[in-house]
């Protein structure tokens, strides 16, 4: 019997040595969700308007960020099957497109 990885495991262990700043996001990313609509947010939306309100600016511009994708699986969004680029243009990553239930 062959045992089976768990793939992920190292973001869901890094998510879960964020869970403040996971959770001080939350609210953000369901205010942009509803404000979106059906167009969605993306990780890079959230992090972007995060920025701009300041509750990122001790945080520095590399992967020490890695966890923010679970802010809108936190927030309670739905994930779809779309991706868009990241608003940012220093990353141009494509993201996972997410809308409320």
């Amino acid at each position: 019997m062959s045992e089976q990885i768990d793939v992920f495991a190292p973001r869901k262990r890094t998510a879960k040595r964020h869970a403040a700043h996971v959770q001080r996001l939350v609210p953000l990313a369901q205010e942009l969700a509803l404000r979106a609509g059906s167009s969605g947010i993306t990780a890079g939306d959230i992090r972007l308007a995060a920025e701009q309100r300041g509750l990122l600016d001790a945080f520095p511009k590399d992967r020490r960020l890695s966890w923010l994708w679970a802010v809108p699986k936190a927030a309670g969004l739905q994930r779809t099957n779309q991706r868009r680029l990241c608003p940012q243009s220093r990353t141009r990553n494509d993201h996972i497109i997410y809308v409320m239930k």
